[in-house]
């Protein structure tokens, strides 16, 4: 990423070395150790070639061909054929479940991908972004056809977040698996969350953060629900730093980790008690 935009690694490897020296000065000795486990980690990491060609649309992905077309037509801005590609492939018995986790998901990570590494623009990933939203909210009258089991979902994202295609995934999963929700969508403030957990019983909460400066605002999240009467709830969390580092919900407090909506639900289920039935 930093060599797609021109950034010298040196530059970043040099500010690691004065946040260091910084912290070295201002920090008690076991303090200390501790963040610079973190720094040496990160310094290292700098040195290693990263593989930012790869794909995430590959032949591995059974639905490869749906996928890389559904691509191409959101890349080259061509919304109502790529509407359309779905609707007919739900039309035609695709199931809406693979749609999400063999088209969406690699999609959208793909898109990221390309951003990452500047192959496209901000603004051409907002677009693809709102595309995907689109069609989501099309398939909502078959998602939201299920017998209820009685068990209650609340995802959100956190407080600044403004990533929130994920997280309303993992909340469809759970309406497709006879959960009622409540999806609350980006930029949820802690209060807001924390009300809508005790108004409407919730069994669940699903929190989302795609980037590693919200973290500490998921952190915050869950110590200030563990300070009400909804303290017992259960929580899991998702999202680009909890894939990156694997005790991280745990650092945060959660009781559970998903990479993906198939297994946020069989998480989620495993820690409220409901038979799985993925």
């Amino acid at each position: 990423m930093l060599e797609t935009r021109n950034i010298d690694k040196e530059c970043l490897s040099v500010t690691v070395r004065s946040i260091e020296e910084v912290l070295s000065e201002t920090l008690s000795e076991d303090s200390f150790k501790y963040v610079l486990e973190y720094l040496e980690e990160g310094e290292a990491q700098l040195l290693k070639p990263l593989s930012v060609d790869i794909s995430y649309i590959n032949k591995g992905n059974p639905d490869f061909d749906i996928a890389h077309q559904y691509l191409d037509l959101v890349l080259n801005g061509k919304r109502n054929d790529a509407t359309k590609l779905i609707l007919d492939s739900v039309e035609e018995g695709f199931s809406i479940k693979k749609i999400f986790l063999n088209v969406f998901q690699p999609v959208q990570r793909e898109i990221g991908r390309l951003w990452q590494t500047n192959k496209i623009s901000v603004a051409q990933e907002h677009y693809c972004t709102a595309v995907t939203q689109m069609i989501v909210s099309q398939l909502y009258p078959y998602i939201f056809q299920e017998e209820k089991n009685g068990y209650i979902l609340v995802a959100t994202c956190i407080g600044g977040e403004l990533h929130e295609l994920g997280v309303r995934m993992v909340a469809d999963f759970f309406e497709m698996n006879n959960w009622d929700t409540y999806y609350l969508g980006a930029n949820t403030p802690i209060q807001s969350i924390i009300e809508t957990i005790i108004n409407r019983k919730a069994n669940l909460l699903a929190i989302s953060a795609t980037m590693s400066k919200h973290i500490s605002e998921v952190t915050k999240l869950i110590q200030q629900i563990r300070q009400t009467e909804v303290k017992d709830i259960k929580i899991i969390v998702g999202g680009y730093p909890f894939n990156l580092i694997a005790k991280l919900w745990k650092e945060v407090g959660a009781d559970g980790f998903a990479r993906d909506a198939l297994n946020a639900v069989k998480i989620g289920e495993e820690l409220v008690g409901v038979v799985n039935t993925l």
